[in-house]
């Protein structure tokens, strides 16, 4: 909606007929079991059929989106826990899954041209990881681990034979932390990560009027986190840690053609995100609690490029991540098993959605309420909840 209606009537609705269905089975088991010699496993695993239907109506533009998805998957993962050379040591071994189909159909018009597409995607995701955390001394442990990602996409486009291609990715990635507790009360931390994210089908291959990029490359991150956990006194801890996230190919929408505005999505060179987080946490005796968190954000990017809302520039910030987050609340525990919460969020100022190069208004501050009641009985947990309590108008 455009900021001069938003002004003017917020509950205007200046997409008429835009809809959204979905119908969602989900199946999941979880299996525990220990073994002798300080070893267990756990089993997990699911079947999800989801279909959704969208009609999306935009200024020069209209569409409907049928997709069906389904998916079946799971996780089997070893666990021991003892000692090496009278250290403790936990280590993780486990493998993951996951098999989904998607069907897609999507039709419509932009700028008056109308479009049809139909495709059907199979992906094959598996993932094999390691990790283990050695004390070195009681005060210092040492984490580390390695993951193997491999997922595998086969398109097919039923519509245009052409079109139709698989993709495959295969990638390592490595963590390490270390953990020092020079008191009691007080220990610091170290992290580093390394993150993938794979392209989807829908990222990689056209869709509507817009063109394939089967040269995607996955999104890759490198996490760094130093931090501090203290217990202050016994009712209250805290925490405070700085993170520094550099993210390279990231996949957004490019413009090949400014003179149609067309295009297609491809790899950003560099983003970045970096920020502090800060909690909270207090309690008097068994009735009562609270906590205040605090996380400062600036998301950016680290080099120009045209992309489909025009043209940004190294500096630029990323959309819908606003500077500031506080969240606070409080819990109170009259009787065994009754809680009742009242807890709010503040979000501070953001640039909209598709707003990368920065040129609209930012999205107001605001300021949310909420409340819940829950009563819990042996494996039982029956709520209520209440949401803006203050009935603050805000948009997102």
């Amino acid at each position: 909606m455009p900021l001069s209606i938003l002004h003017r009537d917020r509950e205007a609705n200046f997409t008429p007929g835009d809809f959204f269905d979905a119908d969602l089975d989900l199946v999941a088991l979880n299996v525990r079991q220990k073994l002798p010699a300080g070893f267990s496993v756990a089993l997990n695993g699911f079947v999800r059929d989801n279909n959704l239907v969208g009609f999306v109506r935009g200024q020069s533009n209209e569409s409907t989106l049928d997709t069906a998805v389904l998916s079946g998957g799971g996780t089997l993962q070893l666990t021991h826990e003892g000692n090496i050379l009278t250290k403790k040591n936990l280590l993780n071994l486990g493998v993951e899954y996951a098999n989904n189909r998607f069907s897609i159909t999507n039709s419509g018009a932009f700028f008056g041209s109308p479009f049809l597409t139909k495709q059907s995607t199979r992906e094959n995701v598996v993932g094999l990881y390691l990790s283990d955390s050695f004390s070195i001394f009681e005060s210092l442990v040492l984490t580390g681990g390695l993951r193997y990602d491999r997922n595998s996409l086969d398109f097919t486009d039923k519509l245009d034979s052409s079109l139709n291609g698989e993709k495959a990715f295969n990638r390592v990635s490595p963590k390490a932390g270390l953990v020092y507790a020079p008191f009691k009360n007080l220990s610091l931390f170290f992290s580093y990560s390394e993150g993938i994210r794979t392209p989807t089908a829908t990222e990689i291959f056209a869709q509507g009027p817009f063109g394939s990029n089967p040269s995607l490359v996955p999104m890759k991150s490198q996490n760094y986190e130093i931090g501090a956990k203290a217990r202050l006194q016994d009712w209250l801890d805290t925490s405070l840690n700085v993170f520094y996230t550099p993210v390279r190919d990231e996949i957004l929408f490019v413009v090949t053609d400014p003179v149609t505005f067309t295009g297609r999505n491809e790899n950003i060179n560099r983003t970045l995100r970096r920020g502090i987080e800060a909690s909270l946490k207090a309690r008097y005796g068994k009735w009562l609690d609270g906590f205040l968190n605090y996380t400062l954000t600036k998301a950016t990017f680290e080099n120009d490029v045209l992309l489909f809302s025009g043209q940004v520039k190294k500096g630029d910030e990323l959309p819908l991540v606003p500077h500031h987050r506080v969240g606070v609340g409080t819990s109170f525990h009259p009787i065994e098993g009754l809680t009742l919460s009242l807890f709010g969020n503040y979000v501070s100022r953001q640039f909209m959605l598709n707003d990368e190069p920065n040129d609209a208004k930012r999205l107001a501050d605001y300021f949310i309420l909420n409340s819940k009641a829950s009563y819990q009985w042996n494996q039982w947990t029956i709520y209520l909840t209440a949401n803006n309590l203050t009935d603050r108008k805000y948009s997102t």
